[in-house]
């Protein structure tokens, strides 16, 4: 989606209805766009990065993938529908990614984080992400170090209990689904904010 002011204009013109704008946007730019991108790049970094070569796998890491191109791509596109110009939205989503990445479990693990900015990661695209990604490929594996003289191995789902990572079908179920509201939800306040715009045009 293009500036506010343009859009403004246009339907000050009366060029077309903002439900119009709106689905056709989304349903011929936003969606099948991202889609394409993420599945084309998903498609090449799975096999390259070397996760398991199993197809259950990569369907899922497609799916999270995807679902979280399109998380994020609301999430900017509200952020645009709240400015006059992308030079103004920008900021505020490098901002806000960067406050996703930190809390995501990324960088400082999830059980050491405050409890009181623990609510933050139910709204956090990054974490639903990565949980997925990391349950996908590290859940049932056992890590066994090359060299002889130290043959220590580390289990995979050790690991996610100590991330305070959910690894179960559950979790993963609720990683997507998470996603999928903060898409949902960003859309809708998207399309309340433009036709909040349209009245005062």
């Amino acid at each position: 989606m293009y500036s506010t002011l343009e859009y403004r204009q246009e339907s000050r013109s009366g060029y077309y209805r903002t439900s119009a704008y709106f689905l056709g946007k989304l349903l011929f730019d936003v969606i099948p766009l991202r889609a394409f991108v993420a599945f084309l790049y998903a498609t090449i970094t799975y096999w390259m990065i070397g996760f398991k070569p199993d197809f259950v796998s990569y369907l899922i890491y497609v799916g999270n993938l995807v679902l979280m191109t399109w998380s994020s791509a609301a999430l900017f596109v509200l952020f645009g529908s709240c400015a006059d110009a992308l030079d103004k939205t920008l900021p505020a989503f490098g901002i806000s990614v960067s406050l996703m990445l930190m809390f995501s479990g990324f960088i400082i693990n999830i059980n050491s984080i405050m409890s009181w900015l623990a609510w933050l990661k139910y709204i956090n695209i990054i974490f639903y992400s990565y949980n997925t990604v990391v349950a996908n490929e590290i859940s049932g594996q056992v890590f066994c170090n090359p060299f002889p003289d130290n043959s220590t191995c580390a289990i995979g789902d050790d690991y996610l209990d100590q991330q305070g990572i959910d690894f179960s079908t559950r979790g993963l179920w609720i990683n997507q689904i998470g996603m999928a509201c903060i898409t949902i939800g960003c859309f809708t306040l998207t399309y309340i904010r433009l036709r909040l715009l349209c009245r005062l045009a």
